[in-house]
């Protein structure tokens, strides 16, 4: 087999590999004020053990704010300006990645969307960034009536 068909195997084949990865994440969660919440985001497809989980936060007529990323506890890195009350963590025996955040402020109400950089090569340099499928992919916080 030449190297050129080798070439052509191997990239059809990481192409099948990388289409099979998923994100996702439900749609919403209800917190009260001052409490903290939990926003899980469950890879399919590929173990979680390598990946980061991205986290970023979005409101209306904003940019887009990247909170954090998370890999493990050695390999992890907050956002600028983003206050230590967010902070990622996995589960590696559930595949799943989770944004916390404590002592939720009213500012905090914004949609979070969870991304997979997927790098066969374990590079920031060349890969694959995988986002939740449209709605399924933000969370909005929901206050309890009353409580806001």
């Amino acid at each position: 087999m030449s190297w050129v068909t080798f070439l052509v195997i191997l990239s059809t084949l990481y192409t099948y590999c990388a289409t099979q990865i998923t994100v996702s994440q439900s749609t919403s969660e209800s917190v009260s004020l001052g409490e903290t919440v939990t926003l899980p985001c469950t890879l399919s497809g590929y173990s979680f053990s390598i990946p980061a989980a991205w986290w970023i936060q979005v409101k209306e007529e904003k940019k887009p704010r990247l909170l954090l990323w998370y890999g493990s506890d050695s390999s992890k890195g907050q956002g600028p300006g983003v206050p230590d009350r967010f902070s990622g963590s996995k589960d590696l025996s559930k595949n799943v990645g989770y944004l916390t955040i404590k002592r939720v402020l009213l500012e905090d109400d914004a949609d979070y969307y969870c991304a997979i950089w997927h790098s066969p090569s374990n590079s920031l340099h060349s890969g694959t960034l995988h986002w939740g499928s449209e709605t399924r992919s933000t969370y909005d916080l929901v206050y309890r009536a009353g409580l806001t």
